[in-house]
């Protein structure tokens, strides 16, 4: 019968400037509704199936000037004459455009006369041919060049559960969407030569794409741990640490979301919960707050007059042993302590889980009779919104209380790093 099952297709074709090549991007899709096929599923608990899947190609372009070698001029003249300047960077005539290749599938249904709606979608998707700068030496008189090269790889999955707990347009309304994804990325391959991609650095801990790992690996200044993932400390009752240690992932395990909305007559109210798991990066307001003692843990209690043992008093997130493997029960003055904040990346390095508010409103929506009288207006609604409203709760070893969605930056360059953010009084 009609209406059971759809494909559709598409090839487009596009040009950018900065690049020879032209974009060529083909999709094909095709959902098949499998309650219209076979009738007799469809009843009072099952209303509706469909199955979907699609496969996609898309290029991706660069910014302007990159392709050629032009001057550019800092807008300091000397004794009146004007400055300028080639790019540092190797220019590529030749540069390709990305290559994303994904594909999904997923499955829509629907139960108990619609009030209940599931949804899941999963993927896969090939980054390629992408557009990076790798270092030259520089005697080349350059410091970078412009190439295309690397692969990585993601796969995930998306789930949505939608409720009308209850269901009354002349009353009480309340329908409840609750949203989980986790995403996983490796690096597959980088340029020829090269295992570690610098993607961004501060203050000695730096974001790395490495092969074999997922895309965005912290690194730097670490503890040294045991064989049961316990820190170890010395004599003097301070952690040991060593250099070039990862410290972090910058991707998040995975992500959810709840959504509520409550309705009564011309009142309607809702919230969204945002939740976070994992998403490391390195605070730089943490490091050089604790270094420096501005932070109230620094401060707490009497720990300044009688210090305190690491895993009791200090970094209470991990379990520090002796070398001998016997709990750490060695006390060391705080300002020694608070000083590794500096030496050790590690120790700013956080956990980026986070439960926030996201977003609330209030809406009043105008009765029927009053907009017929003005003739001209066909509904109005008055609202109160507000987002990013509350910091619900935060990892453990968030001491400083900073927001996780804090950023250097937009960029890959500034992803992973927090400085200067205003942590909640």
């Amino acid at each position: 019968g009609k209406g059971q099952v759809y494909v559709e297709g598409n090839i487009r074709k596009a040009w950018s400037p900065p690049i020879n090549q032209a974009f060529t991007y083909p999709s094909v899709s095709a959902s098949w509704i499998i309650t219209e096929s076979f009738p007799a599923i469809k009843g009072p608990v099952v209303n509706y199936l469909k199955v979907r899947a699609n496969l996609a190609n898309i290029g991706n372009a660069t910014s302007a000037y990159r392709t050629g070698y032009y001057y550019s001029s800092p807008g300091s003249p000397i004794a009146g004459q004007s400055q300028f300047s080639l790019s540092t960077t190797l220019a590529n005539p030749d540069l390709k455009p990305e290559n994303i290749n994904t594909m999904e599938w997923g499955l829509e249904s629907a139960f108990w006369q619609n009030r209940v709606r599931f949804d899941m979608a999963m993927y896969k998707k090939k980054t390629s041919n992408q557009i990076m700068t790798i270092e030259v030496p520089r005697s080349s008189g350059y410091s970078y060049e412009l190439i295309n090269a690397g692969q990585v790889d993601n796969q995930g999955i998306e789930l949505s559960l939608g409720v009308d707990v209850f269901k009354n347009p002349e009353g009480f309304s309340w329908t409840s969407t609750l949203n989980w994804s986790k995403d996983k990325s490796t690096v597959m391959e980088l340029a020829d030569g090269l295992d570690t991609y610098t993607l961004g650095s501060s203050w000695s801990c730096y974001n790395y794409a490495m092969v074999g790992e997922s895309w965005g690996t912290l690194v730097g200044t670490g503890f040294v741990y045991d064989e049961k993932g316990q820190a170890i400390v010395g004599e003097d009752g301070l952690p040991f640490f060593e250099s070039n240690q990862k410290i972090g992932d910058v991707t998040p395990k995975w992500l959810a979301g709840w959504n509520n909305e409550f309705s009564f007559k011309n009142f309607s109210l809702g919230f969204l919960l945002d939740f976070r798991k994992g998403g490391d990066f390195f605070s730089v307001s943490q490091s050089f707050g604790a270094n420096t003692g501005i932070f109230d843990y620094t401060a707490v209690g009497d720990i300044r007059e009688k210090g305190g043992v690491f895993g009791k008093d200090f970094c209470t997130d991990k379990v520090f042993v002796n070398e001998d493997g016997t709990p750490n029960t060695t006390v060391v003055d705080p300002m020694d302590a608070f000083y590794l904040f500096y030496d050790i990346k590690e120790l700013a390095v956080i956990d980026g889980s986070f439960l926030k508010l996201r977003e609330a409103h209030l809406t009043y929506t105008l009765p029927k009779y009053i907009t017929k009288k003005v003739g001209w207006i066909d509904s109005a609604k008055f609202s109160i919104v507000g987002n990013n409203l509350a910091l619900l709760w935060l990892a453990k070893n968030n001491y400083t209380h900073i927001d996780p969605e804090s950023s250097l930056g937009n960029g890959n360059s500034s992803v992973g790093y927090e400085s200067n953010a205003c942590p909640p009084p």
